[in-house]
């Protein structure tokens, strides 16, 4: 009974004694490095909860870490400093990625159509599915399955062209990002295609457009009655001058004769411009 008794407490203490090597050595990785509290505590708890390992890169825990991280140390990344490779492989092997169309109106509903060539070799058919994702292309909300047979907008069944359709419908102007996984038989990589964006806008009204409009054949009418007093390249630059100061304009540049313009209005604004040469109005 007591041999037995001895033998529990010897496997205690060789599992507790390896336990605390292993989190003293995750906590020498953080300091070899360089850091101190309170960024060495991110770094350890980065460690802790093993974001180096494949399957918990892309776990929210890990993304929120990660971006953690970067707000308290000022921009630096984790990954770098640890000089972990992050797990997930981009560009290997799902190629071509797109969403078609692109761009939508807020408040009106519609569908949108996702692609991408997946290598087929070792591929796990069913892993092969849309995530939103953040701007910086991390993994947030899985959408869809993508299916290479014909149906939910697959074009053609086996070519190896995966799609999936999706409503769409957002009440406000935003991008949303979207990106392509597939994962395969004995590879613990994921493959990441680029990040997509999708475009939703606000409608222009009628008073924008047309007030931008009248705004540059102003500026054409102006220019020409220059041309009386000045030099064509004197008259542009007056005119390029003005508009800058013109509280409905959000950018101007003028390039040789074009004179382009931002307008201010619906989402980011709409662009026109005027060649500011001869005789007669043209808008582009």
């Amino acid at each position: 009974m007591k041999i037995k008794y001895l033998l529990v407490v010897v496997c205690c203490l060789v599992l507790t004694q390896t336990v605390s090597a292993e989190s003293k050595s995750k906590r020498n990785i953080c300091e070899d490095v360089g850091l101190s509290n309170p960024l060495l505590g991110l770094c350890n708890g980065y460690l802790n909860v093993d974001c180096r390992e494949n399957l918990k890169h892309g776990t929210p825990q890990c993304i929120a870490l990660r971006k953690n991280f970067l707000v308290r140390s000022g921009g630096k990344n984790i990954d770098e400093i640890l000089n972990i490779t992050s797990p997930v492989s981009d560009n290997q092997r799902v190629f071509n990625a797109k969403v078609t169309p692109d761009t939508f109106f807020i408040n009106e509903s519609s569908s949108a159509t996702i692609s991408a060539e997946i290598a087929s070799g070792n591929l796990y058919l069913s892993s092969v599915v849309a995530y939103e994702t953040d701007v910086d292309g991390n993994l947030l909300t899985e959408l869809e399955p993508m299916y290479d047979d014909g149906t939910h907008g697959d074009a053609r069944a086996a070519d190896t062209v995966f799609t999936m359709q999706m409503d769409v419908n957002k009440a406000e102007a935003k991008f949303v990002y979207v990106r392509v996984l597939a994962t395969y038989q004995q590879d613990t990589n994921r493959y990441l295609s680029s990040v997509l964006k999708i475009d939703f806008l606000k409608h222009l009204s009628y008073e924008v457009v047309s007030n931008g409009t009248k705004t540059l054949k102003a500026i054409k009418a102006l220019y020409l009655e220059r041309l009386a007093e000045m030099s064509p390249q004197r008259a542009r630059e007056m005119a390029y001058r003005e508009a800058r100061y013109n509280p409905d304009i959000l950018e101007v540049t003028l390039d040789g004769m074009h004179l382009s313009i931002l307008f201010k209005g619906g989402t980011r604004g709409f662009r026109g411009s005027v060649r500011l040469d001869e005789p007669g109005i043209f808008i582009d």
